[in-house]
């Protein structure tokens, strides 16, 4: 995934779900210098960890942090991105609204062709509804094969089989 972010050199990217900033700072080191990364984090505590490292990390010029849950900000993060199109988008929120928030984000014109959307757990836990629209025509997906990423009670301490899809909006 790291790899599709620098090979598509996004200049606005957005990540839904930011938890600790690990991704964020992942996104940022791989934009270009002209690249912006707005982060929507629906909890002020994660965000406020994850403003501090990347701000660490040295990407707070970079990085704009927005604390809402993303169905209730589409207006701030439009500000945010100057109104223009996402490049990048990159899901790792609650997977249940992967496939509602990326609709929304569509219809409010903010996705538009050769848009690159990422989305973590599409397989496990799964995200309802969002393979069926990014394997449709709308878009050209691909699937990467990885374990989900956190063995333990939720996974009856066994490794499953999880992917991350990588999808152009045509």
């Amino acid at each position: 995934r790291e790899d599709a972010v620098s090979s598509s050199r996004p200049i606005i990217a957005v990540e839904l779900g930011s938890f600790l900033g690990y991704s964020a700072v992942r996104i940022a080191r791989n934009l270009p210098k002209n690249g912006h990364l707005v982060c929507v984090e629906a909890s002020p505590e994660f965000a406020e960890v994850a403003q501090r490292v990347v701000s660490y990390a040295g990407f707070a010029d970079k990085v704009d942090f927005i604390v809402s849950r993303a169905s209730d900000c589409l207006e701030s993060l439009r500000n945010a991105i100057d109104g223009k199109k996402i490049d990048l988008l990159f899901l790792d929120h609650a997977k249940e609204r992967y496939f509602p928030d990326l609709v929304l984000l569509e219809e409010a014109g903010l996705i538009a062709p050769g848009t690159l959307v990422i989305a973590d757990n599409v397989l496990y836990p799964g995200a309802p509804g969002y393979l069926e629209h990014v394997q449709s025509p709308l878009y050209n997906t691909k699937l990467i094969p990885c374990p989900y990423e956190s063995v333990g009670w939720e996974t009856k301490w066994k490794v499953v089989d999880d992917a991350v899809a990588i999808s152009t909006k045509l």
